[in-house]
């Protein structure tokens, strides 16, 4: 199924339509094509897999992490552009949540943008030898295998690489 995509709402999932329902994907650009795989339909709306980015945005960057989707929903976004983005999200939230608006608000660029957590929440798995592990979200018994994550300190890199 291709869908365009019409913006990126809170916590990176990517929106779109399809026959009167939204569709939520997780990648894709807002007025980029893409191709998604339906994984659950709810009455009201698509949960989605994005196989294939048909027609791809300038604003797309190649992610450094091949485990993005799960510690980082932006990262395959140019950093000024998921700035803009988070702009609009908080001041979607406080106008839905409060009905404030918060029209002059500015998001403060972090002057790292890679390397900048001190903190990850890993699982230690077995396979012949223990291996520290992201947990997929929103399910019970998939992990991905981490030796580096970009988005993580350089301290803790090393660390990651030591064990």
């Amino acid at each position: 199924m291709q869908l365009k995509i019409e913006k990126i709402v809170y916590p990176g999932k990517s929106m779109a339509f399809y026959n009167g329902k939204i569709v939520f994907t997780d990648e894709g650009l807002p007025g980029e094509l893409v191709e998604i795989k339906p994984l659950k339909e709810k009455k009201n709306y698509i949960e989605a897999e994005t196989v294939k980015i048909i027609t791809p945005s300038g604003k797309r960057i190649t992610p450094r992490c091949s485990h993005y989707k799960i510690c980082s929903a932006y990262q395959y976004i140019d950093y000024n552009e998921q700035i803009s983005i988070k702009e609009e999200q908080i001041k979607e939230m406080f106008k839905r949540g409060l009905a404030k608006e918060l029209n002059n608000f500015k998001l403060t660029p972090s002057p790292e943008i890679w390397e900048y957590r001190n903190k990850l929440r890993l699982h230690v798995l077995w396979d012949k030898t223990a291996y520290l592990a992201y947990h997929y979200p929103q399910t019970h018994n998939k992990f991905i295998r981490i030796d580096v994550c970009s988005l993580a300190s350089r301290e803790i890199n090393l660390l990651l690489g030591s064990l």
